[in-house]
């Protein structure tokens, strides 16, 4: 074998010599193998070069070739590797679609290094701060904070409601629960509203024993540190020398102006004086006679309010005057009930604490419990596609876990539970945190397409709920954290304000089903949930603490927003947990809300249509949610990489404070 240089002379003007052009070819079977070159002169002027390559040369050019082949076949590998890593990644963190962004709020995430409260008040948020920074414990910022909400927030929560409490004490990996809900006076009866339905709204009748400041003792007796009467001193500062009304009071007059208006207590309190208007926000509230109930209180502590004093006396008197049926013996005989917790082992080893009925802690536990086991991660929202099946899912446990709500009710031997009633109640509670169950119902959930109201198993579907109610999540420096979810239930609750203690008083014995008037869906009532005496009415409130499985805090969450709550929790534990969302990027995302009855899903108005249209393709019915009302309101606490953050819902105001 030889290559041949072949040199093409053009011909060029006389007495130039051309340029050559080198053109190289395979000859075989070389005639000279002594000469390197061989001449021919051919008769178009071309001339052939020979040129014969030794073995040496041979094996440098293969050695050459073999080098660069190893050498394409190594940078192919390195290729394939990187792009495998890539989209490894890229399932792990995808980006998400710019059809489903929703730009963020302008809510602060408060980020700190050891300990942060959230309420939906700046102020009150302020103070919980300063008590744990005094050296207090968990329990004592959460009962300052409260009692400032209750002030603020006067519409919303207070003296004359009730709340759920979860406390996580990381030393001793320890969980409690209070339930300080109302309760129907000894003299109410299932059958008291047969006439009168309205009554359980609004006035005298209306208004369940309230069990707030008899659950902060509770709580201050088991896990307090600084002084009872020092846990006051703010709210009452705030009472004698003004609160600011912030967007979320002032909204709520506006809606009740004429009741208030109408009420010469209330009028009192909302109605500036000198100009006849209703505050506005920007303006000092004042409430002195609240202000002399917190002081007494604060002296004479929890036996002020329900033993045998001057100040019970008086709640028992403006109560009377209103139409109410609670006499002394009612606030003698509350009791806030320390409980165990309800918990959920999630698959990350996290577990989720929350409250026991009637709170609605077994429901939320549902839903996460149904929705788990689809091992859902970021990749399920990254997309339309995905997203529109997560929702779908999604929206479907919420309706499973409200048609087991309707069997639930108060648990405690003094509802008026026979035996058997009894068991099955703790039988249904059990259910809803089994796998096995969850596995069951998770099994019943078309991919394709939603179902028929009975596929779902509801006794019966409640109304709608609104309005009156606050969150406050705190987690302290050495690591305890503390839920709590308090109400007076719709706006200003029953629209009672007393005339000697200043107390704004709840309707929580609208919360209780009625046997004789079907829901406005002309569904039958729940036995669970029936009026009995001292008995403790359904609760969607659900405060929960998410803690890992090396005892640490990941997660202190609450909400208000009626029986949204539940879902609402839910969704923010789904973003948090599984979809690696920082705590404000969970609680900006636009909500939605199923709870079977009525027949439709209730979306927030910047729902990203490309969602909307993925539920409707599947059989959902979609109503936009009251845009000029609150859909869900969340206050929540993250340990995230190190640090603390702390988030309160842009849906109506407040910020975080901590350290």
């Amino acid at each position: 074998m030889a290559i041949v240089f072949v040199r093409r002379i053009s011909q060029g003007a006389q007495g130039e010599r051309p340029a050559p052009e080198d053109v190289e070819v395979l000859v075989d079977n070389l005639e000279d193998e002594q000469t390197g070159y061989e001449e021919t002169t051919m008769p178009d002027t071309q001339r052939l070069y020979w040129r014969k390559w030794d073995a040496r040369s041979i094996l440098q050019r293969r050695c050459i070739l073999l080098t660069c082949l190893f050498l394409i076949v190594a940078i192919a590998l390195t290729l394939a590797v990187v792009i495998a890593l890539f989209h490894e990644r890229l399932a792990k963190n995808p980006k998400t679609s710019d059809k489903l962004f929703v730009p963020p709020s302008d809510s602060i995430l408060g980020k700190y290094d050891s300990a942060a409260v959230a309420s939906d008040v700046e102020e009150c948020s302020v103070v919980g701060k300063q008590f744990l920074k005094r050296g207090g414990t968990a329990i004592d910022g959460v009962i300052a904070t409260l009692l400032c909400v209750g002030v603020h927030n006067i519409h919303s929560m207070g003296l004359g409601g009730g709340f759920f409490m979860v406390y996580y004490d990381r030393r001793r990996r320890k969980v409690m629960t209070i339930d300080a809900r109302e309760k129907a006076p000894i003299a109410a009866s299932k059958f008291m509203y047969n006439h009168n339905k309205e009554a359980s709204l609004r006035g005298g009748l209306s208004i369940a024993v309230p069990g707030e400041i008899k659950g902060y003792w509770e709580a201050h007796q088991q896990l307090g540190r600084l002084p009872w009467s020092e846990l006051f001193k703010p709210a009452i500062q705030f009472c004698r020398n003004g609160a600011k009304v912030h967007n979320a009071l002032a909204t709520a007059l506006k809606l009740l102006e004429h009741d208030i208006r109408e009420d010469p207590s209330l009028s009192e309190m909302f109605i500036d004086e000198k100009t006849g208007e209703l505050l506005q926000e920007g303006d000092l509230v004042y409430n002195h006679k609240l202000a002399d109930t917190l002081q007494t209180i604060a002296d004479d502590g929890v036996d002020a309010m329900y033993g045998n004093h001057s100040l019970a006396r008086s709640i028992v008197a403006e109560l009377k005057d209103a139409g109410s049926i609670i006499t002394e013996r009612d606030l003698e005989h509350y009791d806030a009930l320390i409980k165990p917790p309800l918990n959920l082992t999630l698959r990350n080893g996290m577990t989720v604490y929350t409250n026991r009925p009637p709170a609605s802690g077994a429901v939320l536990s549902y839903i996460i419990n149904i929705l788990q086991e689809y091992n859902m991660s970021k990749a399920d929202i990254a997309t339309p596609e995905a997203a529109g099946l997560t929702y779908h899912r999604m929206v479907e446990a919420f309706k499973f876990a409200y048609a087991k709500r309707t069997e639930l009710g108060d648990e405690a031997r003094e509802a008026g539970l026979e035996d058997d009633a009894a068991q099955k109640l703790k039988q249904i509670v059990d259910l809803l945190s089994s796998k096995n169950h969850a596995a069951v119902t998770r099994a019943k959930i078309n991919d394709d397409t939603t179902q028929v109201v009975d596929y779902y198993g509801a006794v019966f579907s409640e109304t709608d709920p609104k309005g009156g109610t606050s969150h406050v999540s705190i987690l302290d420096s050495q690591g305890d954290a503390v839920s709590v979810t308090s109400t007076i239930n719709f706006y200003l609750g029953s629209l009672v304000r007393g005339n000697i203690t200043g107390i704004v008083y709840n309707d929580e014995m609208n919360d209780f089903s009625l046997p004789s008037t079907p829901n406005a869906f002309g569904l039958p009532p729940s036995a669970a949930n029936f009026i009995h005496p001292q008995k403790r009415p359904m609760s969607s409130m659900a405060p929960a603490i998410l803690v890992d499985k090396h005892g640490d805090v990941q997660l202190v969450l609450g909400a208000a927003g009626g029986s949204k709550i539940t879902s609402t929790l839910a969704e923010i534990i789904m973003r948090c947990v599984w979809f690696d969302e920082d705590i404000k990027q969970a609680v900006d995302y636009p909500r939605l809300h199923d709870q079977l009855i009525p027949t439709t899903v209730f979306y927030e108005k910047n729902m990203p249509s490309t969602i909307l249209a993925s539920l409707v393709e599947r059989g959902h019915n979609m109503t936009l949610s009251n845009p000029n009302g609150r859909f869900s309101v969340v206050e929540g606490i993250q340990r995230k990489d190190g640090k603390v953050y702390a988030n309160c819902d842009f849906r109506k105001g407040g910020n975080p404070a901590g350290y």
